[in-house]
């Protein structure tokens, strides 16, 4: 606020704007991860009809009652999204204090830094069944995924669950790296999730999307961070008549 001109102040409106601007910008997870899932959501079509039923069905209000808790298909999508495309390459950066050795053998002098792979862990066919392959509903519980999908529906069997043994939410620790490790884990996760949940929510309720090139370079790397091209552009053509009210 303190760059604005002393002979031509900003007006509220570019206020509001700045100050929107650099809280997106210092929720650099929430909004990257939001991003690559619209690209997602572009990608693989064949999602969009499932998790706007379930929003609609389920409705803001009942979401909002539940602490942000709820929509289990669209958590399971932006979970198999950031293990695919996650915003960091590594994660749980430790520097040692003293010397150690970890369980296989490896041995780790003070002074040095460690930390977890999280992008080589993520695409690592010895933790996911079909690693290199999108599959939007992958940590859906099967009885939920039954209950949205059951065997007398048409797209019973359209979305494939590899490892039907592996269920988790999105905020969950146990079984990757997004959110760091132990005492150190991102306390907001709870809340960057419902802000994702909102933001594609709305997305996929008002509008129909499609990338302009679907073949375009989507991200790049930066040290260690993984970042959406400003320049990857897609289409959002406002659905006409949906006959619901939600969100505004």
């Amino acid at each position: 606020m303190e760059t604005s001109p002393k002979a031509k102040p900003w007006t509220v409106k570019r206020v509001i704007h700045e100050l929107i601007a650099v809280w997106f910008g210092s929720v650099h997870i929430t909004s990257t991860t939001a991003c690559f899932a619209l690209f997602d959501l572009c990608l693989h079509p064949e999602y969009i009809e499932p998790l706007r039923n379930e929003v609609e069905k389920t409705t803001w209000e009942t979401f909002d009652d539940s602490g942000g808790k709820l929509f289990p298909l669209m958590d399971s999508f932006m979970k198999e999204s950031a293990r695919v495309t996650p915003v960091e390459s590594v994660s749980t950066r430790r520097k040692a204090t003293k010397p150690f050795q970890l369980s296989d053998g490896t041995k780790v002098e003070s002074g040095q830094w460690i930390c977890s792979a999280v992008r080589g862990m993520n695409l690592d066919p010895a933790n996911y069944s079909k690693a290199g392959e999108f599959h939007g509903f992958r940590f859906v519980e099967p009885d939920v995924l039954e209950h949205y999908f059951p065997a007398s529906s048409p797209s019973s069997g359209k979305f494939q669950k590899p490892d039907p043994g592996k269920s988790s939410e999105f905020i969950d620790l146990s079984d990757w790296q997004l959110w760091g490790t132990g005492k150190s884990a991102c306390t907001g996760r709870w809340y960057a999730s419902a802000a994702i949940k909102v933001m594609l929510g709305l997305f996929i309720t008002k509008w129909d999307m499609e990338l302009v090139d679907p073949k375009a370079s989507r991200y790049f790397s930066w040290r260690t961070f993984i970042y959406p091209f400003s320049s990857t552009k897609f289409v959002l053509k406002p659905r006409t008549s949906t006959g619901y009210a939600g969100v505004n």
